[in-house]
């Protein structure tokens, strides 16, 4: 897990609750025209030309966590370090 491993290599790791970001690259969604008229997402499968192409941010959630290094924190704790 990311957490662990960062906190292999020095870092204090801590959670600070959820947070949500963009995802830098676009979503790009495809639909066709099902047999009502109404939009349905394209699927493996389905031989009907594309109708629609939608294209937005996708937002993400997930857990927030602060890191600090170790020496960074040993430099904000002791006044020979510059803390």
């Amino acid at each position: 897990m990311l957490p662990d491993e960062l906190r292999k290599l020095g870092y204090d790791v801590s959670e600070i609750g959820e947070g949500e970001r963009i995802v830098p690259t676009a979503i790009v969604e495809k639909f066709v025209t099902g047999a009502d008229g109404t939009f349905v997402a394209l699927t493996e499968g389905l031989t009907r030309p594309v109708a629609s192409t939608v294209t937005h941010a996708g937002h993400l959630q997930g857990e927030a966590l602060r890191l600090r290094h170790a020496l960074t924190r040993a430099r904000a704790e002791c006044p020979l370090l510059g803390g």
